[in-house]
Order: C-alpha cells, then sequence, then structure tokens
C-alpha cells in the first residue's frame, strides 16, 4: 500500500503517519503508535477504492469486509450542514502525514 501513496502523489488518510525514501516506507505509525506488521488494522475507505478502483487492488483481499451503506458524498455534505448550522467553517491545513525523504 505504502508505494502507491507514493505513486499518487499522496493520498487522503487519517490517523497514519508515514516517512518513505524512494518506495521504500521508513517510518510508520497509526494513531501514534509504531505500525505493527502482526496486527490487524481496519481502514475505513470509499466503495470505489475497496472494490479496487484508482489499481487499489490490495483492498480486494481484505480479511474482512463491513459495508456501511452509507455514501462518502452525502457523509461530506451532512458534514457541512453540521458545520454551517454551528457557524463554523472548515480550515484545511496540511500536517505532514506523508513524509518523502530523498
Amino acid at each position: 500500500m505504502c508505494y502507491k501513496i507514493v505513486e499518487k502523489g499522496g493520498i487522503p488518510i487519517g490517523g497514519m503517519r508515514l516517512t518513505m525514501k524512494g518506495t521504500t516506507p521508513t517510518d510508520i505509525t497509526i494513531n501514534g503508535k509504531a505500525f505493527d506488521e502482526t496486527k490487524d488494522y481496519w481502514v475505513v475507505t470509499s466503495d470505489y477504492l475497496a472494490n479496487g478502483g484508482d489499481s487499489y487492488n490490495f483492498f480486494k483481499d481484505a480479511k474482512e469486509r463491513k459495508i456501511m451503506n452509507v455514501l462518502l458524498r452525502n457523509m461530506i455534505i451532512n458534514y457541512c450542514e453540521d458545520i454551517t448550522k454551528l457557524e463554523q467553517t472548515i480550515k484545511p491545513k496540511l500536517d505532514g502525514r506523508i513524509q518523502l525523504s530523498k
């Protein structure tokens, strides 16, 4: 999966921090803890990517899959509506989740 992140020039991802040198991951943390190859992790993604879209075929081999029956676009719309009701604004920022070193 990590090489796909580099190949795509980064992807939207949360809870994970990744440093890559070329196509080799040099540091991966999940929720602030070192990535453990012996553990299973849950990944939330769109059905498009889960079904192998955009060449993300590795998702098709998931050990377990739960279909949530919620469209990503509806989640985004609901979030924007909730933020608007609170009279807040969305403040995007770069936070260094993905680092590419040479």
